[in-house]
């Protein structure tokens, strides 16, 4: 059934011929600079798919797999997060990757700033100790 809402409507990266999108800079440093960046993040990508796209809120949260948009409204409100199995299907659907470069922006200024515990540290040095390791050899935990 999901695939007949998918067929002749929205974009062509919903098909897997065209990735989304990383938005400018300035545009991350907008939505840090915020009270609330994830949220903000996630009504940018919206006003973005409509724009770009033509979609409804309803038809983007419909294209995510929910019925109905309270979801959506809540994670752009920022009374609520979005579970992070949702991520991928968001930016997909919008078209652009606004909120994960919003929290890589903000990692980043956590271990710049000195506010990143020693855990996280330690296991973003193993995720790049692993990244040099042949695909062959790797092992996930």
């Amino acid at each position: 059934m999901k695939q007949a809402l998918l067929r002749g409507f929205g974009a062509s990266y919903l098909t897997g011929a065209e990735a989304p999108v990383d938005m400018p800079d300035d545009v991350v440093t907008l939505c840090v600079a915020s009270d609330q960046p994830e949220a903000t993040a996630i009504r940018l990508s919206i006003a973005y798919a409509k724009r770009r796209f033509g979609y409804r809120q309803i038809d983007i949260a419909r294209l995510c797999g929910w019925r109905q948009d309270n979801h959506l409204s809540s994670y752009a409100k920022g009374a609520a997060y979005m579970p992070v199995k949702h991520y991928d299907r968001f930016a997909q659907v919008t078209g652009c990757n606004l909120r994960e470069q919003v929290q890589q922006r903000i990692a980043l200024n956590a271990r710049l700033n000195g506010k990143e515990t020693e855990n996280k540290r330690e296991e973003a040095a193993l995720l790049l100790m692993l990244e040099v390791a042949p695909a062959e050899q790797r092992r996930v935990a």
